[in-house]
């Protein structure tokens, strides 16, 4: 690029981390010029397939009712320790980190994303295993350029055929997309 511009490349939960700094970003000197969002997808749609999932909820609802939020659930609700707070943020349609579930409403996906005022790529992997069976992938990310094109400049979507979600095998691709989004940015803000 000509000039410097900073951004953000989030991978997964890095996707969320992304959307919701922008969101939450109020000095303009510290936003990023732009985000690629690579392999985004739902946590919660992922927890729905697991048969503990219910039974966390309805305890992490509990904690939180109680004021116990930011106190941990039993070990087993996840693979790595968290809080009841985090668990319903993750698990649950209200939770803050809903962004990308297949199942929301345009309107819904319009809330979620809608504030993505930066050029924005969602670089979705075609054969992700996080993503529910039935899924199309490519139109899900037609999905979430449609969410944000009312404010974001460059809004894109590119999907890589045959990709898991970490995108292994597949980085040469992912790279070039990348680098043509890139092409697009620089001679947006150039």
């Amino acid at each position: 690029m000509g000039s410097l511009a900073v951004g953000l490349v989030g991978h997964s939960t890095g996707t969320q981390d992304s959307v919701y700094y922008v969101k939450t970003c109020e000095d303009p000197s510290k936003k990023p010029a732009f985000i690629v969002l690579q392999a985004p997808v739902s946590d919660r749609e992922h927890l729905c397939l697991q048969e503990t999932t219910s039974k966390f909820v309805q305890l992490a609802r509990e904690m939180r009712a109680q004021g116990k939020g930011e106190e941990m659930l039993p070990r087993a609700a996840m693979w790595a320790p968290i809080t009841a707070d985090r668990f319903l943020d993750l698990a649950t349609k209200e939770g803050l980190d809903d962004f990308f579930s297949s199942d929301l409403s345009d309107g819904e996906l319009r809330d979620r994303l809608g504030h993505l005022d930066i050029p924005t790529l969602f670089l979705l992997s075609g054969a992700d295993e996080y993503v529910p069976l039935g899924v199309n992938v490519q139109t899900l990310g037609e999905r979430f350029v449609k969410a944000c094109a009312g404010a974001c400049p460059l809004p894109r979507a590119a999907t890589v055929v045959g990709a898991r979600h970490s995108g292994r095998g597949h980085e040469e691709v992912i790279t070039l997309t990348i680098l043509a989004f890139l092409d697009e940015v620089d001679n947006l803000i150039c």
